[in-house]
């Protein structure tokens, strides 16, 4: 835990140290660099959808200042037609259970690197964004993957900027959840790549919070999964899907008609019918007094 000013030295590129270890300790430990995870839920969204029409060209940009007294000239905007979704959401760190902190440079000679509680993040900004998994292997990601970072990219600000990408298909459900009334919460496991504590790492139970420190400008992060939980409809708590035939469609009354019988197919077959029950109840009693009458005469011939 950070509890007040720590002096860490960056041994290489993987282990930070402890500068300044207590007495009591037969060696300075460590913070060292791994995959961890960051578990957070939010609830608001805001939803972009980006549209590019033209770009431009910095060098040709730079080629025409130069020649600008030329007179052979290039165009200098060209159509780049494309578009992107994604959805943004910012979450307090206080129902956040993991602590994240930027690290800073105290000593650039030394590899000299500070971290205090004013350096912790008080909030998350996530944006997910639609993409294509990477064609290639790049540092921690594999061919394949959906790439993203996270990092503090304001040495001023208090913000963990959270940057990671998915599919069309995960974008497009999350976007329909927080279009519909139903929405509970998104759950999200992100892996980030960070620094954590020795002490904590063998110490400490799964459920225990822990500081994660990111040391620099930005560090790799990636989405593991999103669970998105929405409120069900208690109406139609326990009633069957209605089946739908590919191509076919079932108009308004159809469908009404349709889950009306289905509701009339749960009812029947759980609430018992109570006529049977008052057959059953006659059979018993009658059978109670056949043996109640079996019994009083074989106590009369005994008696006799």
């Amino acid at each position: 835990m950070i509890v007040s000013e720590q002096k860490l030295w960056l041994r290489d590129s993987r282990t930070l140290v402890e500068a300044e270890p207590s007495d009591d300790q037969s060696r300075p430990f460590e913070w060292r660099l791994s995959l961890n995870y960051l578990r957070f839920e939010a609830t608001k969204f805001s939803v972009d959808l980006t549209h590019w029409i033209n770009e431009s060209d910095r060098l040709s940009r730079m080629v025409n200042d130069a020649a600008k007294n030329s007179s052979v000239s290039s165009p200098l905007i060209r159509e780049a037609l494309r578009s992107r979704i994604s959805v943004s959401t910012k979450v307090s760190f206080d129902e956040i259970r993991d602590r994240i902190y930027n690290t800073k440079e105290f000593d650039q000679d030394k590899n000299l690197f500070t971290v205090t509680r004013e350096t912790r993040a008080v909030y998350l900004a996530c944006t997910i964004s639609e993409s294509d998994p990477m064609n290639e292997d790049s540092g921690v990601f594999s061919s394949g993957a959906f790439f993203g970072s996270a990092g503090f990219y304001d040495d001023n600000s208090d913000e963990l900027t959270l940057e990671i990408t998915a599919s069309k298909e995960v974008l497009s459900d999350l976007i329909k959840a927080i279009s519909s009334k139903t929405l509970d919460k998104v759950l999200f496991n992100v892996l980030i790549s960070s620094f954590s504590y020795e002490v904590d790492d063998a110490l400490r139970d799964w459920y225990h919070s822990r500081d994660l420190l990111v040391n620099g400008f930005s560090t790799p992060a990636a989405l593991e999964s999103l669970v998105i939980r929405t409120r069900g409809d208690e109406s139609l708590m326990g009633v069957p899907a209605i089946p739908v035939d590919d191509g076919d469609s079932l108009s308004d009354n159809d469908s009404s008609n349709s889950l009306a019988a289905n509701r009339e197919i749960l009812v029947r077959d759980v609430i018992v019918d109570m006529s049977e029950l008052k057959s059953i109840r006659f059979v018993l009693w009658l059978l109670l007094g056949v043996s109640c009458l079996y019994f009083l005469n074989n106590c009369v011939f005994t008696t006799s």
